[in-house]
């Protein structure tokens, strides 16, 4: 409980207190003493931890599943996957274990695609579709009318202060209400602000929290909506076999919140754009992509932003390169081009910061990884803070992750004045920055491969008056763009609604 409230030093008391009444006979308490170790960041003694738990049970899944989420945060994708199969070789019906092994595959360096798709193949072939629609046995008749309102259900845990929410507040703000009506299942533990601002723009909101699968199937279906929108995919507390299993409305959607497929068949459309998804790559996905015209997202900056300031080596006399991703995409890949590019601009910084970075084993661990690349820890900036505008009132040049791109950070950079290097890649979120790139039309600064990524965040130091000059016009390009114009965005989605509401009438029997 105490580690559940993140009071994690209590926790740790508690734990190593049952351990020292019995320190042989119980596998919970090592679990437990784990669990309090990873929140304070003393992650190897975790890792000790669990294995200990592993050691006393080794039928015991819930210490090979907090180790494969522990590794998956260190980039030890490979050791991650296995003990996550060892979790389902135990307990099978452990979806969220699947749905982790899922995820944390997007971030692997070495796997391809295809290989990567595979597992998803898995997981569709372990929880199919139950075959019989929850929505066509529901009591209520369904409306097939062409031009009626349709109703629109979205499905999340994140409707609070959170990146897929901030995409989502400005789609209500902007839905068409003469067409659309919005439905909100949400299963948010604990709401705020954002919460509210949704919730006055929904014309129904249902917590979804405590309903289980088919209770929160058969609700739906009995609201009539006609379009289910998922917008988790394989995150935490995602609801996708609820949706994949019953059917309880006549087309399901994912979008936004995972970025890469859902691996279920049982899902109609994944909601993309050319960038993302470009059009020799619809195998790799288990849904019929539906590209939007313009983007697949939308940005809204926060109020606290500030203005940009001037450019950051101008004052300092040397150029600072920035991440403020989570270490999860600090894979040997990327760490080996941001060192080449620091050793090719000997007198560069590098800030990398991240909530992680707040725990000093976590700082030791990654300076010691760029140490392995030849570049000294003090060249390097590791920490957090939050809110991160004065972070990037700091960085002359954003650097992002491969093989997957950061996202909402990426926006936050361009609308900071600050220009970032991506490396477009694998299909989905392999590609998220150029599509961000693609619509503010900076394609210079999307890359096809390492060394092209280094030599195009090298260029950008060459000439730093080039450099200010593109930090004062970036916020106003970036405004101008797609990425910002919400109203057109949601009229997009629309259409694509009102698309797959069509198709779906002229092919019901």
């Amino acid at each position: 409980v105490l580690a559940t409230l993140e009071n994690y030093e209590e926790a740790l008391v508690a734990a190593e207190t049952a351990i020292a009444l019995n320190p042989e006979g119980d596998r919970t308490p090592y679990n437990n003493r784990g669990a309090a170790l990873n929140g304070l960041g003393r992650w190897t003694e975790a890792i000790l931890s669990y294995k200990k738990a592993i050691e006393i049970d080794p039928e015991f899944p819930y210490s090979y599943y907090n180790l494969a989420i522990l590794l998956t945060d260190l980039c030890e994708f490979d050791e991650a996957v296995n003990y996550y199969e060892k979790v389902n070789s135990l307990q099978p019906d452990f979806v969220t274990a699947y749905s982790n092994k899922l995820f944390s595959l997007n971030y692997h360096p070495d796997k391809t695609e295809r290989e990567i798709f595979s597992h998803y193949e898995d997981f569709d072939e372990k929880f199919p579709f139950l075959g019989e629609s929850v929505w066509r046995n529901s009591n209520r008749s369904h409306d097939f009318n062409l031009d009626k309102s349709l109703k629109v259900g979205y499905v999340s845990p994140d409707f609070y202060y959170h990146p897929v929410s901030s995409i989502l507040a400005p789609i209500f703000d902007f839905h068409d209400g003469t067409k659309f009506e919005i439905y909100a299942y949400s299963g948010v533990q604990k709401e705020d602000w954002m919460t509210a601002h949704l919730k006055s723009k929904a014309q129904s909101w249902i917590s979804t929290c405590g309903l289980d699968d088919q209770s929160l199937a058969s609700k739906i279906a009995e609201d009539g909506i006609d379009i289910l929108v998922d917008l988790a995919g394989h995150t935490k507390g995602n609801r996708l076999l609820m949706m994949g299993q019953y059917r309880p409305a006549p087309i399901l959607v994912s979008m936004f919140g995972f970025g890469y497929t859902t691996g279920m068949k049982g899902f109609d459309y994944f909601v993309t754009d050319e960038i993302c998804a470009p059009q020799d790559c619809d195998s790799l996905y288990s849904e019929t992509l539906w590209r939007l015209p313009r983007t697949y997202s939308v940005y809204r900056p926060n109020s606290e932003a500030g203005e940009v300031s001037s450019l950051p080596a101008e004052r300092n006399g040397f150029v600072t390169f920035g991440s403020l991703s989570r270490i999860i995409r600090l894979n040997h890949r990327t760490i080996k081009a941001w060192s080449e590019i620091l050793k090719i601009v000997p007198s560069a910084r590098l800030v990398i910061n991240s909530k992680e970075l707040r725990f000093a084993e976590i700082r030791c661990r990654v300076a010691e990884k760029f140490q392995a690349f030849g570049v000294s820890e003090n060249r390097l900036l590791l920490g957090y803070d939050t809110p991160p505008w004065d972070i990037l009132r700091m960085i002359d040049i954003g650097l992002d992750c491969f093989p997957h791109n950061a996202g909402t950070t990426l926006c936050d950079s361009l609308y900071m004045g600050v220009p970032y290097v991506t490396l477009a890649g694998r299909v989905g979120v392999g590609r998220l920055g150029a599509s961000i790139l693609t619509a503010v039309k900076h394609g210079e600064w999307i890359t096809k491969n390492e060394q092209q990524y280094i030599e195009t965040a090298v260029n950008l130091t060459r000439d730093l008056n080039h450099l200010s000059n593109i930090r004062k016009l970036l916020r106003k390009e970036f405004e101008a763009s797609p990425m910002m114009d919400a109203a057109s965005f949601t009229s997009d989605l629309e259409n694509a609604y009102i698309g797959m509401w069509r198709k779906f009438v002229a092919n019901e029997p």
